[in-house]
């Protein structure tokens, strides 16, 4: 069973009126143990209750009536799809030549994080698409298709957090006010339905994250798992995440930045920073490793060469190194947060020399 059960079996629950929170009834509709590939036999992949906010089954209630095969089938193409124009997309708003566009595809193809996003049915490559649509929309093109993909980053937000106030913020400054309304509109409308559909679920939800959610922290490849799983106490995490952002804000200072380093920003930092994740959300720091790849590919002395090396290490040989190590060596895979703080570090480094590159 893959997590696309979890939100199967919630969006079923969700068009009959029922509260995915109940954790009596929710662990009679989401069933398990279930067997593996091995023989053996594992749990559920969402113990407690549903994790999410409500809205996010109720997007996906149109895929409830049907059979729970042909909604998973039709759920991976969605996450392949995405994934695909989301590279295209990522791509295009970084500025990088058409030349190289296939290798871009094939180091996103060839991640650890979109592999393991697929393979357990996760959010990954849909998400990957709207941020797609997001990053190159910000230079004003189709107001109300990036309200749409802005709407749509709610079905899994804690893992694209300061991605909303970073759109939010610069389409108010820049006057772009339709997609601020559409964005208002469609999140208002999914809101609505989830309330009417099971009223006072969002006390139910707090409840959840507060319970299960909290106990499964430490195994979560976030900085307060690291930092619970490291040194036992999860606010050390905070001075993790300064040995990052410190850093990287210094090398960005005086630097002008564009809308779609704004949004690579934002998705990085939010996994940074991020209160519960798992490796296979990094496929979302595809919209950094095109940065970073579109300004190394500009330059062809040894900052180049130094940001390529950089970009091999954050999107291929440390997820893949660190997810081999959680597999063999350890329980879970609080160790998967240094492969976005990696990328932080060499995002900032690209951006910076980017500039320097068109100053000279």
């Amino acid at each position: 069973m893959t997590d696309f059960h979890c939100f199967w079996t919630a969006a079923r629950l969700a068009l009959n009126g029922t509260d995915p929170y109940d954790p009596a009834r929710w662990r009679e509709e989401i069933g398990g143990p279930f067997p593996d590939e091995n023989g053996g036999v594992r749990p559920a992949p969402c113990p407690g209750a549903f994790g999410y906010p409500l809205t996010t089954a109720v997007a996906l209630i149109p895929l409830a009536p049907l059979s729970e095969p042909l909604a998973a089938a039709i759920w991976e193409a969605l996450l392949v799809a995405g994934a695909a124009f989301g590279v295209f997309f990522v791509w295009s708003a970084a500025g990088g030549s058409r030349s190289t566009l296939p290798l871009f595809a094939i180091l996103v193809g060839c991640s650890q994080p979109l592999w393991l996003t697929i393979i357990n049915a996760q959010f990954g490559g849909l998400l990957l698409g709207l941020l797609g649509v997001i990053a190159l929309t910000a230079r004003g093109a189709n107001e109300a298709l990036a309200g749409v993909a802005l709407a749509a980053l709610t079905l899994k937000p804690h893992v694209v957090g300061l991605v909303f106030p970073e759109v939010i913020v610069r389409h108010a400054r820049e006057r772009r006010f339709r997609s601020l309304a559409v964005f208002i509109t469609i999140t208002a409308a999914l809101l609505v339905v989830s309330l009417v559909l099971v009223r006072g679920w969002p006390t139910a939800w707090v409840g959840e994250l507060l319970t299960t959610r909290r106990e499964m922290l430490p195994s979560s490849g976030t900085v307060w798992g690291l930092a619970t799983d490291t040194f036992g106490d999860g606010r050390i995490g905070v001075l993790l995440v300064l040995a990052v952002v410190v850093p990287a804000a210094w090398t960005l200072r005086g630097v002008r930045i564009s809308g779609s380093d704004r949004v690579a920003l934002a998705v990085t930092g939010s996994l940074v920073v991020s209160p519960y994740a798992g490796s296979h959300d990094d496929v979302l720091l595809a919209t950094a490793w095109a940065v970073i790849l579109a300004a190394a590919t500009r330059r062809s002395d040894l900052a180049g060469r130094l940001l390529l090396a950089g970009l091999l290490l954050c999107a291929s040989l440390l997820p893949w190194a660190l997810y081999a190590y959680a597999v063999r060596s350890r329980p879970d895979e609080a160790t998967a947060w240094l492969v976005p703080a990696s990328t932080a570090l060499v995002l900032a480094a690209a951006i910076r020399a980017r500039a320097r590159a068109g100053a000279g």
